[in-house]
């Protein structure tokens, strides 16, 4: 059955909202753009995008933040569309502040584009949701940790030669739920490392670690230690 994509309203600088607009035509978007400086729109939609370049003055999008929880919308979604993590620690501290419901972060079009994918925000037409995972999507995401074979091997509890077959799409029945936890990890670092960082952050110190490298717990297979405390930091808890 096909689903109707609904409009969603993407809020720019004005300096940029061409560019903008531009942007999320192209990845088949169905799309009102107006100025950042100008939320007359709010009212009148339930799916928000905010396209950030930095050129933002941040009182000014703390305060349309806050027009925004004041509405009932159903998501929003912030594109830092220049990979800078200074600026999308910024803006994810004032959502945080200003949102009654938690705020997604995109750096890049593909993944803007499977984000709206997944939630039918594109106009065309869906089957399903759910995408299948293939031995090309792990062999990706290993690639994107910066993982050997043999470490996500260790990482998910099987042997090399098992990584190896899914990778090559062989014997793959258990892929799904073996890589279950590495793969929500995935999602939530979307929301915390850049795109492309994601191995220099494995191999680092974290504080809320004690001092641990996630990668440390990668090779104990403690994924989900590591998705406990990003949840945490989620609800605003103290790690």
């Amino acid at each position: 059955m096909t689903t109707v994509a609904q409009d969603i309203i993407v809020f720019a600088n004005k300096r940029v909202l061409p560019e903008a607009h531009r942007f999320f035509e192209q990845l088949g978007a169905r799309t009102y753009s107006v100025a950042l400086e100008h939320p007359k729109r709010l009212t009148q939609g339930r799916r928000f995008v905010v396209y950030l370049r930095g050129h933002e003055a941040l009182p000014e999008v703390r305060s349309f933040l806050r027009e925004v929880g004041t509405t009932n919308y159903d998501w929003v979604l912030l594109y830092v569309a220049h990979h800078s993590l200074e600026l999308a620690a910024k803006i994810g501290f004032l959502a945080g502040q200003e949102l009654p419901k938690k705020a997604e972060f995109a750096f890049d079009a593909d993944e803007v584009k499977h984000w709206l994918e997944a939630r039918n925000a594109l106009v065309h037409g869906f089957k399903t949701v759910r995408r299948s995972f293939s031995g090309t999507d792990l062999s990706g995401l290993r690639k994107r940790f910066g993982l050997t074979q043999e470490q996500l091997a260790a990482a998910v509890n099987v042997t090399t030669r098992t990584v190896q077959n899914w990778e090559r799409d062989v014997a793959t029945t258990q892929m799904e739920r073996k890589t279950r936890d590495l793969r929500e990890l995935s999602d939530l670092l979307r929301d915390y490392v850049i795109r492309g960082k994601e191995s220099e952050w494995l191999r680092s110190e974290q504080k809320a670690l004690r001092g641990k490298r996630p990668l440390d717990l990668f090779l104990e297979g403690k994924i989900r230690d590591l998705i406990v405390e990003f949840r945490r930091l989620q609800e605003g808890q103290p790690v």
